[in-house]
């Protein structure tokens, strides 16, 4: 505004100049690693505020059950230093777990999150699977003796028996002994 008023000012006696923002330009950010769909995402402001971490990796389709949350690195161009990259280490557990928004960033255009492989989680994965950063709906198949095989979207943390009953429930009951379940890892 400041700017604009002094240009402004050279043509005009008193320029009176307000500016607002509608909405804020959308960043471009890398996603690397154990992310369920890594990529370079668009990400857009909610509410005219800067997209942060978490907003980036929701868009990203969340992480996988073998992140390392505890360590994700966050890489950022320094402009001021000849365009080099300046890294820091982040830890998401400690957000989802402990409130501590200072390890949830703000993130700015070029910006590259990397979530490296980790030691499974144990018993905290279960309070983690219900935050913000895992996928709320997978896609599944259930096949065989149903009455609509095929494939279905469920809630994430759905029981098996659950998977079965929106899938139509079985088409007889002398078979529910031989329920199979097949995982398929990304390895």
């Amino acid at each position: 505004t400041k700017k604009i008023t002094e240009f402004y000012s050279e043509e005009l006696l008193r320029p009176q100049i307000y500016l607002s923002l509608i909405q804020a330009r959308p960043i471009k950010v890398s996603l690397l690693g154990e992310v369920v769909n890594p990529g370079i995402y668009t990400v857009l402001s909610k509410n005219n505020s800067q997209p942060s971490l978490v907003d980036a990796l929701q868009v990203g389709g969340g992480v996988t059950k073998e992140s390392n949350l505890k360590e994700v690195v966050l890489i950022r161009k320094v402009y001021n230093q000849n365009f080099k990259y300046k890294k820091t280490k982040l830890n998401l557990f400690d957000l989802l777990i402990e409130g501590d928004l200072s390890q949830n960033p703000i993130l700015y255009d070029g910006d590259i999150i990397k979530i490296n492989k980790g030691i499974p989680l144990g018993k905290d994965i279960v309070s983690l699977s219900a935050g913000n950063l895992t996928p709320g709906t997978i896609d599944i198949y259930v096949l065989g003796e149903v009455k609509n095989p095929g494939m279905i979207t469920i809630q994430n943390k759905t029981s098996l028996m659950q998977a079965i009953l929106l899938a139509g429930g079985p088409n007889n009951l002398r078979n529910n002994k031989k329920i199979q379940l097949y995982r398929l890892n990304r390895n």
